[in-house]
């Protein structure tokens, strides 16, 4: 079927006459016009057809199509839509603006005429991003007979020519570039513009169609080499590759060597635990130690007391002695009550001082009369052990200070305490006052055996006692010196001892002057 318009139509129906195949033949497939005013058969199975550009031979099996032109010999190039005729003979009458032209089919063999006008190679110009212009590769393309793009290259243009000059307005050209798409591409004008294409090896094919409709047997193929970027190139590639195995190797000797760090931290902290907790061991061994000496020796200093109490009570009770001899023990009885009393009194003080509960109850204080009652109290004691037992008072005896009287006379007598039980028969313990410019010293000295080096940092640590095997059976509680020391810090005062091993001890009890200053008391 001819059409105004949509070239020719080949319908095929089935049975039941509907369509069951529809092909449709335009310019792009060969005819000059899309116009056509007439469809007619010939015995050779071709279809002729009158048109806007002449008249059209068509093969129906091989589909090819050829137009035949004034240069062909016909009256015109363009043909009326109602004069055409074939007559019995099978000759063909076509009407046209110049007359009619009429012919046998079977005399014309147009389609087995080999058309091979050259198609010629006129430009190729390529964009460069460098000098950001555009470039003639002409002769680069002809010489190589290849297109090389880079990766980066964006616009590229290529020309060429159909070598038909009669109606070379008519002449179409169609291409395809192989290995990107399938379909060809008709176009009228003679020139093509190639975007970026992927990396990769294609082929330009390039093809021309003369007026007649015909495709010229000379075509053009332009292999098309796109370069790979550097990212997808073997050797980028063998180059990240090794950079990450050394990347990965450098994070495994990393992870390897911080694990192996780590390792040795946490030996090392096991150390040190394993060290604190023997050390640990070590002093709850001792301090289990220290527990059951202080309670063996509390339970001694308990029991000399008690049994100093409880003997003469018993001889008042079961014997008949005179009255005199009977008032002296109950005052020995009573003189060791009070010895137990004030050893408890000490234990409750330590007590308090740990709740934060003893304070000081200060009044004033003559101090030279308040010393010489303390060194009575000593003085039968002192005989009793065969020891020189005297007060050096180097200050003025009308000194009246605020004292805690009875804070400052058990810091006294625990001194003086300790004194003695460390000093020889025969041997010295001074008790010295010494009035300065803003302190008032007090100093208990012995000429005693005094007190080892490893013991003396210790002296004043509650509870302690030597570690010496030979001189732990003379230990005390560890109560009275820990018990001093604490009522010093109630003073704000300073307790300190200086010993020197087999020649003597001296404890320094020393507090300021004005803030005890009561003033002058004339006598």
């Amino acid at each position: 079927m001819a059409t105004g318009g949509g070239g020719l139509v080949q319908l095929s129906l089935n049975e039941d006459l509907l369509v069951d195949t529809f092909l449709q033949f335009t310019e792009i497939d060969g005819l000059s016009n899309n116009n056509l005013y007439a469809v007619y058969a010939d015995e050779q199975e071709q279809l002729w057809m009158s048109s806007d550009y002449g008249i059209i031979q068509f093969d129906k099996n091989t589909f090819r199509a050829k137009a035949y032109l004034p240069k062909d010999g016909t009256t015109h190039h363009e043909f009326n839509r109602i004069s055409h005729h074939q007559s019995k003979d099978g000759r063909l009458y076509f009407g046209s603006l110049n007359g009619t032209t009429a012919f046998y089919p079977s005399e014309v063999n147009g389609l087995d005429q080999v058309y091979n006008a050259p198609l010629h190679l006129s430009k190729y110009e390529q964009y460069s991003r460098a000098k950001d212009k555009v470039l003639d590769y002409t002769a680069e393309l002809k010489n190589g007979d290849k297109i090389v793009l880079r990766p980066y290259d964006r616009i590229h243009n290529l020309s060429f020519s159909l070598l038909e000059y009669i109606n070379a307005k008519q002449n179409r050209y169609r291409y395809k570039l192989e290995g990107y798409n399938k379909e060809w591409i008709h176009i009228k004008e003679n020139n093509i513009s190639l975007g970026a294409l992927p990396y990769g090896n294609y082929t330009l094919h390039i093809e021309g169609q003369g007026a007649d409709g015909r495709y010229s047997t000379q075509k053009l193929m332009i292999p098309i080499e796109v370069l790979r970027p550097f990212y997808a190139q073997w050797g980028f590639w063998l180059l990240v590759s090794g950079f990450l195995l050394l990347l990965i190797i450098a994070i495994y000797r990393w992870r390897v060597q911080t694990l192996e760090k780590q390792k040795l931290k946490l030996e090392q902290v096991v150390i040190e635990r394993t060290k604190t907790i023997e050390q640990q061991t070590e002093e709850l061994r001792q301090l289990d130690q220290v527990k059951s000496r202080f309670f063996a020796n509390i339970s001694h200093e308990l029991r000399t007391p008690l049994t100093l109490i409880l003997g003469p009570l018993k001889t008042v009770l079961e014997s008949n002695k005179p009255q005199e001899v009977q008032s002296k023990l109950l005052k020995i009885a009573h003189k060791n009550g009070k010895n137990l009393l004030g050893l408890v009194n000490e234990i409750l003080d330590l007590t308090k001082l740990e709740s934060g509960n003893l304070a000081l109850k200060e009044e004033p204080v003559l101090l030279y009369p308040l010393l010489s009652r303390i060194v009575a109290s000593f003085e039968s004691y002192a005989e009793s052990l065969e020891v020189h037992f005297s007060l050096d008072y180097q200050a003025t005896k009308n000194l009246q200070v605020e004292l805690d009287t009875d804070k400052f006379q058990k810091i006294v007598n625990n001194l003086l305490s300790n004194a003695f039980k460390f000093t020889p028969k025969n041997g010295k313990v001074f008790i010295v006052l010494k009035e300065e410019e803003r302190h008032l010293r007090l100093m208990v000295e012995d000429n005693g055996r005094g007190i080892h080096p490893d013991d003396l940092p210790y002296v004043f640590d509650r509870f302690y006692q030597t570690q010496r095997p030979m001189a732990q059976a003379e230990g005390g509680t560890g109560i009275g010196l820990a018990l001093c020391m604490e009522y010093a810090k109630l003073f704000d005062a300073q307790l300190r001892v200086a010993s020197t091993l087999g020649q003597g001890s001296t404890f320094t009890f020393e507090f300021d002057i004005p803030r005890r200053w009561r003033g002058w008391v004339c006598v």
